[in-house]
């Protein structure tokens, strides 16, 4: 283990804010950011201990606290950065569903670290006490405004609030990564399988033309 800070005390680091990772950013930083993931997504928070954290990027756990704070600091850190990889996959283009639906999904069952670490806060924390509440806010509006837009292009129902449209579409996508056994008991085929995806893209297919009719019969009724 490297027990030295002098990369850090020479580069005049304190406690960097939680979205502070970044080309500048040391490399202690990113070796303890990317072991606390691992333990988060295992353990959850609550089982998560710093200097497991520490040990497993082999550096001094005094380094955690300088980048950090403190586990909760961790944490914030480590969710934001799967939080961002997921950004980033947002259309710049106009939605199309199930292609959404579907990258989202294939993205989450190549890596779960994302829905390990959420379902591990659900269960370790109160619904109304959300870590870094505020920043994950902006994030799911981002998503929400998304949706919101592609109604009033006629893309999706109105019929249905755009934030819980959001949340059907975010149960949906996460359902079989965050319970693969119930996915496979369901339809009879992992996940993981090729099978699987191939009836998840033609399902989230029928789903978006189901709406789109929808919106069809609710044009021709009004």
């Amino acid at each position: 283990m490297d027990d030295s800070t002098s990369e850090d005390e020479t580069s005049g680091n304190t406690h960097q804010p939680a979205d502070g990772a970044g080309t500048d950013a040391p490399a202690s930083y990113h070796a303890l950011l990317k072991a606390a993931i691992t333990h988060f997504a295992r353990k959850g928070f609550d089982g998560t201990r710093i200097e497991a954290v520490a040990r497993e990027a082999d550096y001094h756990k005094s380094l955690v606290y300088r980048h950090f704070g403190d586990k909760e600091g961790l944490f914030k850190a480590a969710l934001r950065q799967k939080l961002d990889e997921r950004i980033r996959m947002l259309p710049e283009s106009p939605l199309v569903l199930a292609d959404v639906m579907y990258n989202y999904f294939s993205e989450t069952l190549k890596d779960r670290d994302y829905i390990r670490m959420i379902i591990g806060e659900a269960l370790c924390h109160d619904a109304n006490a959300v870590i870094d509440e505020d920043w994950r806010y902006e994030y799911y509006r981002k998503h929400t405004e998304l949706v919101e837009h592609a109604q009033d292009q006629g893309n999706l129902p109105d019929s249905i609030e755009p934030d819980f449209l959001m949340l059907m579409i975010t149960s949906i996508i996460l359902f079989p990564a965050a319970l693969p056994q119930v996915a496979k008991m369901l339809t009879g085929y992992s996940p993981d399988s090729e099978e699987f995806q191939q009836r998840w893209r033609s399902a989230v297919k029928g789903l978006e033309d189901a709406l789109r009719l929808s919106i069809t019969a609710d044009s021709a009724s009004s």
